[in-house]
C-alpha cells in the first residue's frame, strides 16, 4: 500500500481529477454539471482563506462553508447537505488516493427532513391533456409532450433527446416507435446513445402521429428534434418544464412540473401492479429506490383504501 502523496495536490486539480472519474464511471451528464458548481463554489471559499491545496482541508473549513451558506446565502438545510455530499465524495476519493490521510467531513452532519413530492391524481393530469385543442402544432406537440411524461413516464430531459428518423437515414438512438408502442430512451447515467426502452399505450403513439403531420410547420430545416420551439429549434429541458407550468397553470393546477407527472404514473403502477413492475417502468436500477421515492404514495394509497372500504361505522352520540 503505498503511503500519502508528499507534493502538494491543488484542489481545483482534484476536483478536475475526481470529476473525470466520476464521469468515467457513468455520473449523470446532470449530475456532474450540479457537482462541479457545488466542488467549484468550495473551492473558491477555501481559496478565500488561502487553503488551495488538498492537504490543508479540514473540518473547520467545511463548516465555516456550510455555515455561511447557512446564515448568509440563504441555503436551505436540504441545499446544504447536497453540497456537503459532493464535498464528501471529493474527500473520500482523495483520500483514497492517499491525497489525504483524514477525512474533513467526517463529522460534519446537517439535519433537514426529506422533501416529499405531493402528485396531483390521475383524473386532473388526464382531463389536463384533454383540455388542450387539436387545431394548431403547438396544441398537437403539447399534447404529445405531455403524454410521453405521463404514460411512459419519462423524465423532461429524456424528451427533450427524441428524434424523428429522417428518410434515408440510420434510426437515431433516442426516439418514439409508434409502430411497435415503444420509447427508446437515453439511459440516465449511460453511455451516449445508450438507450432503454419502455413501452406506451396507443392513445399516446396516436397523440405523437398527429404531432408529426405538423411538426414540419414549426421545424427548422435539418432540425432532427422530435420536439422543437417556436423557433424551430430543439425543445430543451427548461423548454418542458415551462411548457408543463403553463399548461398546469391554465388547467387549474399550479406549480405543475414534468416530474409530477412521472411521479403520478409510476406511484400509481406501485399501487396496482407492484413495486417490482413500478421499478421497472421507472427505469431505476434497484427496487430500493422506487420504494424509497413513491413508497409513501403508496403507503398514502393504502391508508385511503382502508378509509372508503373499511369504514369503523358511525359511533352515535348517547
Amino acid at each position: 500500500m503505498r503511503g500519502a502523496t508528499q507534493l502538494p495536490v491543488f484542489l481545483s486539480n482534484a476536483i478536475d481529477e475526481y470529476l473525470l472519474v466520476r464521469q468515467a464511471r457513468g455520473l449523470a451528464a446532470n449530475s456532474l454539471i450540479a457537482y462541479r458548481g457545488d466542488l467549484n463554489q468550495f473551492c473558491t471559499f477555501a481559496a478565500g482563506h488561502d487553503i488551495t491545496v488538498v492537504q490543508l482541508l479540514g473540518e473547520r473549513l467545511v463548516n465555516r462553508w456550510l455555515d455561511a451558506g447557512l446564515l448568509h446565502l440563504n441555503w436551505s438545510r436540504r441545499t446544504a447537505a447536497r453540497k456537503l455530499e459532493a464535498v464528501r465524495g471529493l474527500a473520500a476519493w482523495c483520500k483514497q488516493e492517499r491525497y489525504l490521510q483524514h477525512d474533513p467531513c467526517a463529522d460534519v452532519r446537517i439535519r433537514y427532513r426529506p422533501r416529499r413530492v405531493v402528485a396531483p391524481e390521475m383524473e386532473p393530469l388526464l382531463q389536463l391533456v384533454s383540455g388542450i385543442g387539436t387545431d394548431t402544432p403547438l396544441d398537437l406537440r403539447d399534447r404529445a409532450a405531455l403524454l410521453l411524461m405521463l404514460d411512459p413516464a419519462l423524465r423532461a430531459g429524456e424528451v427533450a433527446l427524441l428524434d424523428i428518423q429522417q428518410p434515408g437515414e440510420p434510426v437515431p438512438p433516442y426516439w418514439v416507435d409508434v409502430k411497435h408502442l415503444r420509447v427508446y430512451a437515453h439511459a440516465k447515467g449511460g453511455e451516449q446513445g445508450e438507450a432503454e426502452v419502455v413501452g406506451m399505450e396507443e392513445q399516446t403513439a396516436d397523440a405523437v402521429r398527429a404531432w408529426l403531420k405538423v411538426r414540419e410547420r414549426l421545424a427548422a430545416p435539418g432540425e432532427h428534434a422530435l420536439f422543437v420551439n417556436q423557433r424551430g429549434r430543439r425543445l430543451s429541458r427548461q423548454g418542458l418544464y415551462l411548457l408543463v407550468r403553463d399548461r398546469g397553470a391554465a388547467a387549474g393546477i399550479p406549480r405543475l412540473h414534468p416530474h409530477k407527472l412521472r411521479h403520478r404514473r409510476i406511484g400509481d403502477i406501485t399501487e396496482r401492479l407492484g413495486l417490482q413492475v413500478a421499478s421497472a417502468q421507472a427505469r431505476h436500477r434497484n427496487t430500493s429506490t422506487t420504494a424509497n421515492i413513491y413508497g409513501a404514495h403508496a403507503a398514502e394509497v393504502q391508508r385511503d383504501a382502508v378509509r372508503r372500504l373499511a369504514p369503523l361505522g358511525e359511533v352515535r352520540s348517547c
